[in-house]
């Protein structure tokens, strides 16, 4: 994505940008109410009731810190409970949400609002007309404030729980098996192109985001091709060649910059453009279940079907699609890394359990049978792997023979 709509992605994660919006908004309804006073009719300031608005005011700025504050301690209880059930990586896309931010921000924006309304009615700031305004403006934030609550405790329900981060994550992941960077059409051989030069990253991170689209318009105006040979998720260091170029001698060091420019590096790993971490962190919520303190192989269940899914979607998608960067070559995702991201810890630790061991077979045996030679063989590789492990972990023969006999009903697989 480009550069700029990333880096406002970021920022729109956190937490406290979104609740000082809502603060900031609540500040100016509340002082706009005596801008909009002349235009109430004084006959009906007088008739209208609103002696109320100074106790329900005094309510919301009462309830709603408290509720803020409530809401705040179960996002921390939820993060440190979903750290410890799954992964930290999942906690944080969890925290991140966007529905539990809303409702925060609501609470704190209603009590701004209710605070600084509280302080003009005791000056004298708003008049009989202005108190009008007020009187309806307090209706529309306690209905806002009713429909957060609503939405908060729906989401009360599922914060914290294991199936909702899996969930979390497999949508994220599949989001960024969107990205043309994940396609899985073959690039042209650098060969073709002639002989290329190095772009080194000049940082030590990983690859968090890479602007394609503008570094197609600039290898297009520089009229050369570009190799990316660092896609996001890559651990990249300093000497380390992130693109090479090909089609001119040499580029100028502004040149280069301004290519470089387009890959984003930071110290920890996203989900937005790096289909491969959101396997990664399905593979560790898995292996957190089939760990002796937790023992909960249902999890790890729900984690291969998900995972099948994923991997299902991402071979049926178009094999054009980098068509359109015509300036730009990459290495297409290796569905035999993507196995290995997320089968390969269930496979490891769920090898003694007779359950897991047979659901993976099953799982390989789908991939198979999706009929994509590299899907194909990247299953059959993994999954006599797997089965080896589980020879050499489960102790009745009984379950070694029922693991055997669903491996050896998919072709390509031996029964021993």
């Amino acid at each position: 994505m480009p550069k700029w709509l990333f880096a406002l992605a970021q920022i729109g994660q956190q937490l406290w940008l979104r609740v000082a919006l809502y603060s900031l908004t609540g500040v100016v309804t509340a002082l706009l109410a005596a801008v909009l006073a002349p235009w109430v009719p004084e006959d009906f300031a007088l008739n209208l009731g609103t002696g109320a608005v100074d106790q329900v005011l005094g309510i919301l700025a009462s309830s709603m810190l408290t509720v803020a504050t409530f809401s705040l301690a179960v996002f921390v209880s939820a993060y440190t409970a979903i750290s410890n059930a799954a992964t930290p990586r999942a906690a944080a896309l969890l925290v991140s949400d966007g529905r539990g931010h809303g409702a925060l921000a609501t609470f704190v924006g209603a009590f701004m609002y209710a605070i600084v309304g509280i302080f003009a009615l005791q000056t004298g700031y708003y008049g009989e007309q202005g108190r009008v305004i007020v009187f309806f403006v307090t209706m529309g934030v306690l209905a806002a404030v009713l429909v957060a609550l609503l939405r908060w405790i729906d989401q009360l329900s599922r914060l914290g729980r294991v199936d909702e981060a899996i969930d979390r994550v497999a949508k994220t992941a599949l989001a960024a098996f969107q990205s043309p960077l994940a396609g899985r059409g073959s690039s042209p051989s650098e060969a073709e192109a002639g002989p290329s030069l190095p772009a080194r990253a000049g940082k030590i991170g990983y690859v968090l985001n890479i602007d394609i689209d503008k570094l197609q318009s600039l290898a297009g105006e520089m009229d050369v091709t570009v190799f990316i040979e660092a896609l996001p998720g890559a651990f990249v260091h300093e000497a380390q060649p992130v693109l090479r170029y090909a089609g001119r001698a040499n580029l100028g060091g502004e040149d280069i910059g301004r290519l470089r420019a387009c890959w984003v590096i930071g110290d920890r790993r996203t989900f937005d453009q790096d289909p491969r971490f959101g396997m990664v962190v399905l593979g560790e919520i898995a292996a957190k279940a089939l760990s002796p303190g937790i023992n909960d192989p249902g999890t790890a269940l729900d984690v291969v079907s998900t995972a099948v899914r994923l991997l299902s979607h991402w071979v049926r998608t178009p094999a054009d699609a980098a068509a359109d960067y015509s300036h730009l070559r990459f290495r297409a995702l290796s569905a035999d890394d993507l196995l290995q991201d997320v089968f390969t810890p269930i496979a490891q630790y769920g090898a003694s359990n007779m359950i897991v061991a047979a659901r993976l077979q099953t799982a390989f045996g789908a991939l198979m049978q999706l009929e994509d030679p590299e899907m194909t063989a990247a299953a059959q590789g993994n999954a006599q792997l797997a089965l080896k492990r589980a020879m050499g972990e489960l102790t009745l023969e009984e379950d070694r023979d029922r693991v055997r006999r669903v491996a050896g009903s998919f072709a390509g697989l031996s029964g021993g």
